[in-house]
This record gives C-alpha cells, sequence and structure tokens, in this order.
C-alpha cells in the first residue's frame, strides 16, 4: 500500500499544494488531482503515491480526517482497478 485515494479535496487545491501537505511524510512517486474530462475542473479528490510503504502509513494516519483547505480530507488506501471497472 504506497497509493492513496484522498477524498473531499477542495476544488481550488493544486497539485503543488497536495504535494506540499504529504511530502514530510516520505519522498513521493506522484500525486495528482483527478479532474473533469469536459472542464477540467478538479472533482475533489486525488491520489498520492509513496516510494514505500511506511512513509504511506504515516501520512494516511496522522493526515485522515484532518482540515486542509477548508475541509476534511478523508484519506484511505487506493483500490487498483481493472479496465472494466
Amino acid at each position: 500500500m504506497t497509493r492513496l485515494f484522498v477524498a473531499n479535496v477542495n476544488f481550488e487545491v493544486s497539485e503543488k499544494e497536495l504535494t506540499e501537505l504529504f511530502s514530510p511524510y516520505g519522498p513521493l512517486k506522484d500525486s495528482f488531482i483527478i479532474r473533469s474530462k469536459t472542464t477540467g475542473r478538479s472533482r475533489g479528490f486525488a491520489f498520492v503515491e509513496f516510494h514505500d510503504e511506511q512513509s504511506a502509513s504515516m501520512a494516511m494516519k496522522e493526515l485522515d480526517r484532518t482540515e486542509f483547505h477548508g475541509r476534511k480530507i478523508e484519506i484511505h488506501p487506493a483500490i487498483e482497478r481493472t479496465k472494466h471497472e
């Protein structure tokens, strides 16, 4: 579990701000906000991937249900989906 799903992300948050929030817990492989294909607007959730499980676990423990840009974010292990889902 190195990839985390981040829910309830403020629509104005940038990838840079997301990275700044999570990077104190360890080096990140990737962080990105999911955006609407038609409007480009944030859909209110994101994914963050760490290089190791310990960093991901610590970030999830410390940041889950904390306020970030006026909203309480929720963090869960990301579930890998197949192309048919």
